[in-house]
């Protein structure tokens, strides 16, 4: 079997902005922010497949093989087939697996269309003070208004003429692909699949209205098309700290906002197919929430020495919800009188939905606290240590909530009697809900060294090191702590370089230890695994002309990923070498050069 998979974006942004600066006087001035920008995207996912034959057509069957495969002990496995796929006469587009969509399918298009549009306006006065260890203060409100809305749009991808099987003609032929990789000795036919579907080559019919389509793609294409409005108003209020604090120069801020949202989400809930006239049954609910966030702050710098500084902040913070998490539709589960209702808490609920958005979702808050010390060897170094808590109040996992249904239409089904369910709206979804308690704490480490500093002979050569460490736990369903998604408890950056005289030369390493991560699946949808440890290794070296006819000439050399360090995907608690995805990208040189004059 031949899979051609191919992703493409295209996206267009256009954005305005306007800000104004009005001096009343010595003391009082306005600033006053206007910003609009859209952005249309479009995504183009193309999986076009072949094969020595096609599954849904008896007299054409595949040819049948014997694979073989070793799996190392990082998971990577090597297959050795034995069949030839590199023979464009015999290794045509089909569909070899039966996967559906009819006798002529030969692969699937995903192509969701996006829109995003931001309109924003900030007006804020400030005016400076004098005494009572404070310099100046500002306040005034911003308000943003954010729409986001997605269109999904899929279907089959069926052969023209109605056939089962087609050659790939020549004009999108790329050559014969070298599988010595995956141990196949004879390689495998290469085509421009994206250029077939560009030309018209396949036949397309949106899954929404094509019957042969599978049902769970029908389906797809209604539950994940949404959108999503949110406002977000937000009054606040900051003074500028000047004081002394035991004859030492304290400087800062301190504040206070108060966020007023007020969210709203279309979904889609699709309820079923008409067997009849094959039609998605659905019904679109707008739901959303009202809410106020006050979000005070401190910042504060103490300078002990003219190079050293202890530095302390506090705050409330919020981190906004995925627009995703908050949109997008689900099949729902009506139980029927006929239907034994399940139980919830003890009580029978006759409403189900299972995935989709939760238009009342809340952002990720905590309470923030950070103290850092940090040592400047005058203009040339310096290094710095941190810690920080954060609190969580609140964050967001999959759990399920009380619904409550009102308004949503009822199933469309001649056999079936829904009283109890239209009278009892109140049902459970099984969506990304707010939890509370779980913590966030790390340290961090960072030196700048300059090598003059230790020694003269070492003058043009430096060191830059930073490490952070960090330590995380939620416990979304009472069974125990887990880490919050999308943090290594360790990361270190390292930067070893020469520079004087026009010359330049450094060699790089990140290291980020292994984290459970939120990962696109196929279909664009999150979903956690944990991503194994890396470290990448980047280098370049470069020359600037000081004089004569070359001054203003740069010329740099570059590589990055030198390694060629792999990226892998596991199950989260599965074993290292139990792998969903192994890729290496390679190693990427360039060379630039730049003119100044």
């Amino acid at each position: 079997m031949v899979e051609n998979y191919n992703n493409d974006t295209h996206a267009k942004l256009d954005s305005l902005g306007w800000n104004t600066d009005y001096k009343f006087n010595d003391d009082w001035g306005l600033n006053s922010d206007l910003s609009w920008s859209k952005v249309k995207r479009d995504n183009l996912r193309l999986e076009s497949t072949g094969g020595s034959g096609a599954g849904a057509d008896p007299t054409f069957l595949p040819t049948p093989e014997t694979i073989s495969f070793t799996t190392n002990g990082e998971g990577v496995t090597n297959l050795k087939s034995t069949n030839d796929y590199s023979n464009y006469n015999t290794t045509f587009l089909s569909d070899p697996g039966g996967w559906g969509g009819g006798p002529t399918r030969a692969g699937y298009v995903g192509h969701p269309s996006f829109n995003d549009e931001v309109k924003a306006i900030r007006l804020a006065l400030a005016r400076k003070l004098s005494g009572g260890g404070f310099s100046s203060m500002s306040f005034g409100v911003n308000y943003a208004e954010r729409t986001k809305s997605k269109y999904e749009w899929q279907s089959d991808l069926k052969l023209p003429g109605g056939v089962s099987h087609a050659v790939v003609p020549d004009a999108f032929r790329t050559g014969v692909t070298n599988t010595d990789f995956f141990g196949n000795p004879f390689g495998m036919i290469g085509y421009d699949a994206i250029g077939l579907y560009q030309s018209g080559y396949f036949q397309t019919v949106d899954a929404r209205v094509d019957p042969t389509a599978n049902s769970n793609d029908r389906i797809f294409d209604y539950t994940s098309t949404w959108d999503v409005t949110e406002k977000l108003t937000t009054p606040y209020v900051k003074f500028d700290v000047d004081a002394h604090l035991g004859g030492l120069p304290l400087t800062g801020n301190l504040g206070v906002q108060a966020q007023r949202v007020d969210q709203s989400a279309n979904i889609n809930y699709v309820l079923n197919i008409d067997p009849i006239t094959q039609n998605v049954i659905y019904t679109t609910s707008n739901r959303g929430a009202k809410y106020t966030d006050v979000l005070p702050s401190l910042n504060l710098s103490l300078a002990l020495k003219e190079d050293m500084l202890l530095r302390f902040a506090a705050a409330v913070t919020v981190a906004r919800p995925r627009m995703d998490d908050m949109a997008g539709g689900a099949q729902l589960n009506v139980t029927s009188d006929s239907q034994t209702a399940p139980t919830y808490k003890g009580q029978p609920y006759y409403w189900s939905q299972n995935g989709g958005g939760n238009p009342e979702l809340r952002p990720w808050k905590a309470n923030a606290f950070d103290l850092s010390f940090e040592k400047y060897f005058g203009r040339k170094g310096y290094v710095s240590a941190a810690i920080y808590y954060k609190d969580l109040k609140d964050y967001i996992f999959n759990s399920s909530k009380i619904t409550d249904f009102t308004g949503v239409a009822l199933p469309v089904d001649a056999t079936q009697v829904y009283t109890l369910a239209d009278a009892n709206r109140i049902g459970v979804s099984t969506v990304k809900t707010n939890g509370h308690g779980g913590h966030i704490e790390g340290l961090e480490l960072t030196a700048s060294l300059p090598g003059e500093i230790l020694a003269q002979a070492l003058d043009g050569f430096g060191l830059i090191v930073s490490g952070a460490w960090n330590r995380s736990a939620v416990n979304p369903t009472g069974n125990g702590d887990e880490p919050v998604p999308g943090l290594s408890s360790k990361v270190i950056n390292s930067t070893l370089y020469y520079e004087k005289t026009g010359f330049s030369a450094r060699i790089s390493n990140r290291y980020r230890g292994s984290f459970v991560g939120e990962v696109p699946a196929f279909d664009s949808s999150l979903t956690k695994n944990t991503v194994k440890s890396e470290s990448l290794l980047d280098a370049q070296v470069g020359y600037a002309f000081q004089n004569g006819n070359l001054k203003g000439l740069s010329l740099n050399v570059s590589g990055t990923n030198l390694t060629d360090a792999p990226f892998a995907l596991y199950q989260v608690g599965a074993p290292a070498f139990d792998l969903i995805k192994y890729e290496k990208y390679g190693a990427v040189y360039a060379f630039t050069a730049t003119y100044k004059f």
